[in-house]
C-alpha cells in the first residue's frame, strides 16, 4: 500500500503577536488539510455509530425511565464510537505515520487515545444533560421514528439526539489534538518534536 505523507511540520519559530499566530494557524491548516478532511470524515462514521448505539441504549434501558435509559444510551455511544474512530484514525487519518512495536504498539496508541477521548467523551456526556434541557428541549420538536438497520427507533423527543450532536461536536476538537500530537505521534519525530 502506497501512503502519501502529509506535511504536518510546524514552524519553530513563535511569536507573541496576534496577527503572526493567524498567519501561522492559516500555515499550519493548508498544510494540514487532507488530515483535518479525513478526521471530519472519520468523525462523521464515529457520529453514526455514536448515534447508533444511543438509540440501542436508550431502548434497551427504556424501562429505567428517560434520564437513565439517555445515560446509559451515551455511555455506550461513546464507548463504541471511540473505538470505531480509534480504527480508522490509526489506519487511515495518521496512516502516513510511522508506527512501531507490533501489537504492543497499536495496544499502546489506543490506550493513549481512549484516554483522550474519554476527556473528550466525558465533555460530552456533562454538555448533554444542559443542552438538552436548555437548548433543545424548550424548542419542543419530536423525532418521527425510523428503521436504521433494522433497528426500529420510536418517535419521541428530538432534544435528546440533538443535545448528542451537541456534546459530540465539542468534544471533535479535543479528539483531533489528542490524536494528532499524542496518540498517533510519529516516533521518529522524538519527544521534542513539534507536529
Amino acid at each position: 500500500m502506497t501512503t502519501h505523507p502529509i506535511d504536518d511540520t510546524d514552524s519553530s519559530e513563535t511569536t507573541d503577536r496576534p496577527e503572526d499566530f493567524g498567519l501561522w494557524a492559516v500555515d499550519w491548516v493548508k498544510r494540514n488539510h487532507r488530515r483535518l478532511w479525513k478526521f471530519g470524515l472519520v468523525g462523521g462514521v464515529g457520529v453514526f455509530v455514536n448515534w447508533l448505539f444511543f438509540e440501542i441504549g436508550v431502548a434497551v434501558a427504556l424501562g429505567l425511565g428517560p434520564d437513565p435509559a439517555h445515560a446509559v444510551g451515551v455511555i455506550l455511544g461513546i464507548t463504541f464510537s471511540i473505538f470505531t474512530n480509534f480504527v480508522l484514525n490509526d489506519l487511515w487519518t495518521w496512516g502516513d505515520r510511522s508506527k512501531h512495536g507490533g501489537f504492543r504498539g497499536w495496544l499502546a496508541r489506543m490506550g493513549k487515545y481512549y484516554i483522550g477521548a474519554s476527556v473528550a467523551g466525558g465533555v460530552q456526556f456533562v454538555t448533554f444533560w444542559p443542552a438538552k434541557a436548555w437548548i433543545w428541549g424548550p424548542l419542543d420538536l419530536h423525532f418521527p421514528g425510523a428503521t436504521v438497520l433494522g433497528i426500529s427507533i420510536p418517535s419521541g423527543p428530538l432534544a435528546p439526539r440533538l443535545a448528542l450532536l451537541t456534546g459530540i461536536a465539542l468534544g471533535m476538537a479535543i479528539n483531533f489534538l489528542v490524536g494528532h500530537l499524542w496518540a498517533f505521534r510519529d516516533p521518529a519525530e522524538g519527544e521534542g518534536g513539534t507536529s
